[in-house]
This record gives C-alpha cells, structure tokens and sequence, in this order.
C-alpha cells in the first residue's frame, strides 16, 4: 500500500484521479481552510489539497478534526484532480473559492502514529 506525499500526489495528479489512495499531511481545520499541507514544512512551498467531506455518513466529526489540527495525520480517500466543465460553481478548482488544485473526499483520518502502530509499521 502506497502513501503518498502532498508533493509527490500534485506531481501525479492527473494518473490518480478517481482513485482510492492514502495521503500523508499536517491537517488544518477552519471554517475556510480544511486541507492538508505538504510534510515536512521545509518542502512544503504553497502546496496542499482540500478535504471534502464524503457525501454517504462517514462525516467530519469537527471536534476530531479540531483535536487532529496542525498535527501529522493520514487520509483515506477518493482523489479527484478534474472539475467537471457542467459542475455547478463557476470556479475552475476546489475548495473554498475554488483555490485547490486537488481534493481528498475523506472516508477516514487518523493520527498518523496510532495509524502506523495499527498497521504494524515502525514509522513515525
């Protein structure tokens, strides 16, 4: 099972669109900025991708998501990197005010230890 890096899924955007991947990042969540920032910051630049909410009932649970905020986490999701041309906003990217080149719609977030402690890696 592949992670990917901020970095490295912007690079491939286009290759992994509709795919269910993981992501690692540093989450934050505000009332418009709910994302996930390239790690580590020395690479970061201005990269990061939008968490969309999924539409079934794995939800955001804001006060997880607030406890999560700036620290590392992995996400699971169905990456999307193409807008359709019929969407019903007139923006040209997602997110809040259409400034994301790219968007996770999260099933799962999890503190990246307790997730590699779950899956029997020695990461950290």
């Amino acid at each position: 099972m592949n992670i990917y890096s901020i970095n490295e899924l912007l690079e491939m955007k286009d290759t992994l669109h509709g795919q269910r991947i993981y992501v690692e990042g540093v989450l934050v969540f505000d009332t418009e900025n709910v994302v996930l920032e390239h790690w580590p910051k020395s690479e970061r630049g201005e990269k990061s991708i939008w968490l969309e909410q999924s539409k079934g009932p794995l939800r955001f649970n804001p006060s997880g998501m607030e406890s999560l905020s700036g620290k590392k986490v992995i996400a699971l999701g169905e990456f999307q990197s193409k807008i359709e041309l019929d969407n019903d906003n007139f923006y040209l990217g997602f997110g809040h005010l259409g400034m994301w080149p790219a968007q996770l719609v999260v099933t799962e977030v999890q503190y990246y230890k307790r997730w590699h402690e779950a899956n029997g890696s020695s990461e950290t």
